[in-house]
């Protein structure tokens, strides 16, 4: 009876301590709650996590949490893994659905999330909250499918074009090797008349003399465009303004707008155009003007850009492209009957539309890049935490077996000469030559044999 009693006792005590911890747990969340309403993200956050420390089962915590980490704006990963356990911890919820899709939703995965909010509204079909959701994710998702079939488009025209300008190269190489060829056989041809064909020098002289009439041939590649040559540059202080205006990273991402070119430009329009904006916006020629050292480092950028080849021959395809998408645009509303004054008054003029479409296209580009950089530098960051927590494991684990080790030395070690004495005296038994005693149990010797060892296997 008095161990009943006791087992009892202890029963209701840790009946009443439970009880303490979940009131405890549910005044951080409501500390929670009180921030999250006055737009104090992280504080709600840390009174969600000290609640679900309390208790790690609760759906309503991860829930509150999952919310929070979503105002919060650069969380969206770990709302979605809130939101993930917090289906697990309530399946048949309708806010489980809820949080999940919303959370889907804002990591830009809208496939997934019209699915949830789907499902949610299988089990409560007269959700509001879940209906207005997958609405605004239908939306979503046909915009983003619109957006990728646009871009996808505009990239092979980009690739369509880039390809055009790179056969056109091609063609334009061998054009000048050809035509630097027949020159060159032609100054041969008008310098050996003459001369004997078997006299060495005679042939010398012609071949030099052919290499110095067909220079000129090669002259090509270094042409200057006038329009570029003779084009005013403007003050120190315009050309500073214009490179470092509102948004300058941005709408500095189409190199031959930032110098000021055109896609025709040469390599030489392209160095020229170098020297003259960096005598105007050098900073060691502009020593009053401290944002001359940005201007320049823009200058620089866009420069080492356009002599990369490749580089500049993708970037012009990419204008071409959209050019030519918004000229074709543009025909098809005056098709449809747009009058040409109300289609500028909606578009601004076709040179400004151009210009508006190569912007936002370049960003998009850039965008793009840092979204794959984004995820690259995450998935070598998740891949360096894992060799990590491996190596952690392998360290805590020969730890372990080291510290075992000692323990076993240590609980085997005599530790003196009292413990040594436990055991009693024990008589010291000389080491001398024992006499041979015959014993059945002892091996017979090596060619010895038992004469009646046949005996044994008789029945």
């Amino acid at each position: 009876m008095a161990d009943a009693g006791a087992a009892e006792e202890k029963h209701g005590q840790d009946a009443q301590e439970e009880e303490d911890w979940k009131i405890q747990a549910e005044a951080f969340k409501n500390e929670g709650n009180e921030a999250f309403k006055t737009g104090k993200w992280k504080e709600a956050i840390e009174g969600y996590t000290r609640a679900i420390d309390i208790d790690p089962d609760n759906k309503v915590y991860f829930s509150n949490r999952s919310a929070a980490y979503l105002k919060l704006g650069d969380a969206k990963s770990k709302a979605l893994k809130d939101a993930e356990r917090c289906m697990e911890l309530a399946p048949e919820w309708s806010k489980s659905f809820s949080r999940l899709g919303a959370a889907q939703h804002a990591l830009g995965r809208f496939d997934g999330a019209v699915q949830t909010f789907k499902a949610g509204l299988a089990i409560d079909p007269n959700n509001a909250g879940l209906e207005s959701s997958l609405a605004a994710a239908k939306e979503a998702q046909e915009t983003d499918r619109r957006e990728r079939w646009r871009q996808a488009a505009i990239e092979r025209d980009i690739e369509e074009e880039r390809l055009k300008k790179k056969d056109a190269l091609k063609a334009k190489a061998k054009a000048e090797a050809a035509e630097a060829a027949e020159a060159k056989a032609a100054a041969a041809v008008e310098a050996g008349e003459g001369t004997a064909s078997g006299d060495p020098l005679s042939s010398f002289f012609s071949e030099i003399q052919g290499e110095q009439k067909s220079v000129p041939a090669k002259k090509v590649e270094r042409v200057l465009h006038d329009k570029y040559t003779n084009q005013d540059m403007g003050t120190p202080k315009e050309q500073m303004d214009r490179l470092l205006q509102h948004n300058y990273k941005w709408k500095n991402l189409n190199a031959f707008e930032t110098l000021q070119l055109g896609q025709d430009a040469t390599v030489e329009d392209i160095k020229q155009r170098y020297r003259k904006l960096s005598t105007l916006v050098h900073p060691d020629k502009r020593l009053d003007m401290p944002q001359a050292r940005d201007a320049f480092e823009e200058v620089k950028k866009a420069y080492q850009l356009l002599l990369d080849e490749d580089r500049r021959i993708t970037m012009a395809a990419t204008i071409d492209a959209v050019c030519t998408r918004v000229s074709k645009e543009r025909q098809k509303k005056i098709d449809k009957g747009v009058a040409l004054a109300d289609l500028t008054k909606e578009l601004g003029s076709e040179e400004a539309h151009k210009k508006k479409a190569c912007m936002k296209e370049f960003a998009t580009i850039e965008l793009r890049r840092r979204e794959i950089e984004k995820h690259r530098q995450a998935q070598k960051k998740r891949e360096h935490s894992q060799e990590e927590a491996e190596k952690d494991a392998i360290r805590k684990n020969v730890e372990g077996e080291k510290a075992w080790a000692e323990t076993e030395r240590r609980e085997k070690r005599v530790g003196g000469w009292r413990d040594f004495q436990k055991g009693g005296n024990k008589p010291k038994v000389q080491k001398t030559w024992k006499q041979e005693m015959a014993s059945s149990s002892e091996k017979p010797k090596f060619g010895v044999v038992d004469a009646g060892d046949y005996k044994k296997d008789w029945k």
